[in-house]
């Protein structure tokens, strides 16, 4: 999957991280020289196209609305692309980053993120560390380290067992009590741990937001059961970040068809009209290719999910394993201690035994030996008699 993946030519992004000794080429069959790497040093660019000439891959490299050049990216880091995820900042750890200096992103972040929903839309890895891309509105604000960020995380717990009496809010700032609201059912949908915040579904039909604080301790407990799904692997990063591309290419695709589409109802009747796409076979073609590639997709990615569920609970259950084998050892080791221990007592007190008895068999050594002698002595009297 690894190699298909490198080999499947789609567009991808990069912050251009290249060997200023390097040049970009106009043509991979000339050596006509293109842009200058010193003006595209870490920035975020786009590789349009991928070829590959004798084992070695070039990009076709565009900033913003140009195209630069061909270039082999060895240094460069790859940024991984999906669908929009929603963040809040964590204040507490939060600062600046060299990444975002190295790029010329320098601003008051916290101003701007402050009580704010954020957009995660890529993640790219930096010095080894996990980076994820904050977008508001659709305007960037550059990379920012995973621990500064607080991701929503889905969940399910129905608050029948555990009361709902707690202040609920419009919004996820907590600052806008709601008013008048009854409630008959309530769950939480989805918590953001480091802020301490969740919001929740009432009625099956309204959404508010509500403080950790207000918790009950029991609810506590079950929110940080509430765990993140593993970090994605390379293979996952790159399914998403085609998949991403594809989508991005089906919607330029579905607006100039728009556009053709209309342009042609105008030539012909002299006013433009809106088009059903659906009618047009190269467009149903485009969408029937994208479905299956999806459909593909989506298998891969519930296997892949499968495997990791199960790997998971096998690595959880050997842990626990470990843990049980660990704690066996430690109380064998405990009796043994507790056994040598008394041991040495034992030895002790054999050897204080030995030296009394060593002692008092001399003692009756001395006293028989002066017994016979008596008996001697007085067998001697007795035979002058």
């Amino acid at each position: 999957m690894e190699k298909l993946l490198n080999e499947y030519n789609y567009s991808r992004q990069f912050i251009f991280l290249e060997d200023a000794t390097k040049k970009f080429y106009t043509s991979l069959d000339s050596e006509n020289e293109g842009g200058q790497i010193d003006d595209y040093l870490w920035k975020v660019v786009t590789s349009v196209s991928q070829k590959e000439v004798e084992g070695r891959k070039f990009h076709m490299i565009q900033h913003e609305d140009k195209r630069v050049g061909w270039i082999e990216l060895t240094d460069s880091l790859q940024i991984f692309r999906h669908p929009a995820e929603q963040y809040k900042i964590f204040e507490d750890n939060f600062s600046n980053n060299e990444l975002n200096r190295k790029m010329g992103i320098d601003k008051d972040f916290i101003s701007h993120f402050k009580d704010r929903l954020l957009n995660v839309k890529s993640e790219v890895r930096f010095d080894g560390e996990r980076y994820l891309s904050v977008f508001i509105k659709n305007k960037f604000h550059g990379f920012h380290h995973e621990d500064v960020m607080d991701p929503i995380i889905k969940c399910n717990i129905d608050l029948t067992e555990y009361g709902t009496d707690f202040e609920l809010y419009n919004q996820s700032n907590l600052t806008k009590p709601a008013e008048d609201v009854t409630v008959n059912e309530m769950k939480i949908i989805a918590v953001f741990k480091k802020n301490e915040i969740g919001k929740v579904l009432v009625n099956n039909e309204e959404y508010y937001w509500f403080s950790f604080s207000a918790a009950s301790k029991p609810l506590l407990e079950k929110i940080a059961e509430v765990t993140m799904p593993c970090d994605k692997s390379r293979e996952k990063l790159e399914l998403d970040d085609l998949i991403y591309s594809i989508y991005q290419e089906r919607e330029k695709t579905k607006d100039i068809m728009k556009s053709v589409l209309s342009a042609k109802n105008y030539l012909k009747d002299g006013k433009s009209s809106g088009v059903l796409l659906e009618d047009n076979d190269s467009y149903l073609e485009f969408e029937s290719k994208y479905n299956e590639l999806k459909r593909k997709y989506d298998t891969t990615t519930l296997e892949y999910e499968r495997k990791l569920r199960k790997n998971t609970k096998d690595l959880e259950l050997s842990n626990k394993r470990l843990e049980h084998q660990k704690d066996y050892n430690d109380r064998v080791t405990e009796q043994r201690d507790k056994y040598k221990s008394r041991m040495v007592l034992i030895e002790d007190k054999l050897k204080n035994l030995d030296e009394k008895y060593k002692v008092l068999k001399e003692k009756y050594k001395q006293k028989n030996s002066k017994n016979a002698i008596g008996r001697f002595k007085s067998a001697f009297k007795g035979d002058d008699k």
